[in-house]
């Protein structure tokens, strides 16, 4: 799942060099992955209305369903 998601992140990015992605999984096998990206980077991330955070869990979500679990993924700026 990390490996997706960075794969994707250094894609849509501009600055590809300045993100990182933590990935956790909980007793009952969910995944909660954190991007964390350079602070001009994270409206990208985001999107308009939330469309590309929102197109990035569904694709997340995909994946997760072929492995039996649930993923929760948060987006944070580097400046936080």
């Amino acid at each position: 799942m990390k490996e997706l998601l960075e794969h994707i992140a250094s894609r849509i990015l501009p600055h590809p060099e300045d993100f990182r992605v933590e990935e956790s999984v909980d007793d009952q096998g969910n995944v909660r992955l954190t991007l964390t990206t350079h602070p001009d980077d994270t409206g990208l991330a985001i999107g308009k209305e939330g469309r590309t955070a929102r197109a990035l869990r569904e694709l997340l979500k995909i994946k997760a369903i072929q492995n039996h679990q649930r993923i929760f993924l948060d987006i944070r700026s580097d400046g936080e």
